[in-house]
């Protein structure tokens, strides 16, 4: 394969780009690798070794990027571009009035990707997750479970006393069947 300026081949440009399209990386790949012998779960390791090689993952980071910028219209060479050194997630925080929802989704997840700071990813996902909908304050009684672990420790008292019952009960058991035996 020819490697371009950009350190991918033919094949691994085709594939980031069925994967930026929407594709998934395993439908992808059997796509662009008909003859492959790999079958089923052999085939998404393949597929995601590929995805997450150094280069495809770099590619992959900053064309998701661009697009988003894109299609927020976010120009990267203005002011209004991100800082590069983000030190919160409150120092890009989104309004509603010039994003969609699915925007600001698109956007919080390029800030995570471009980031190794585990804070912001984490601020970013909480704010994901408090867009879909899936954010809850806090459990009420009703809703909050409690589990509850079953004791079987010899030395527990009420295991003793329930052993010491079924004890008394088998021995009376046994009494009244010897009894009724001893009778006919």
């Amino acid at each position: 394969m020819v490697k371009k300026d950009n350190k991918l081949t033919t094949k691994e440009l085709a594939f980031c780009d069925l994967v930026l399209a929407g594709w998934d990386a395993t439908k992808a790949y059997r796509l662009l690798h008909p003859n492959s012998t790999a079958k089923g779960d052999s085939m998404k390791v393949q597929a995601s070794r590929l995805k997450t090689s150094p280069h495809v993952a770099e590619y992959l980071t900053e064309k998701e990027l661009e697009l988003t910028f894109n299609t927020i219209g976010v120009n990267s060479s203005s002011d209004e571009s991100l800082p590069s050194s983000t030190q919160s997630i409150e120092d890009v925080e989104l309004d509603d009035d010039y994003l969609t929802r699915h925007n600001q989704i698109r956007r919080y997840k390029a800030i995570m990707d471009g980031t190794k700071d585990e804070r912001i990813k984490i601020a970013c996902l909480e704010a994901i997750n408090k867009l879909m909908g899936y954010h809850k304050d806090s459990p009420t009684q009703k809703e909050q479970v409690v589990f509850y672990l079953p004791l079987t420790c010899h030395l527990c008292k009420y295991y003793k006393e329930k052993q010491e019952q079924r004890k008394r009960e088998r021995v009376e058991q046994l009494k009244e069947e010897e009894a009724s035996t001893n009778n006919n």
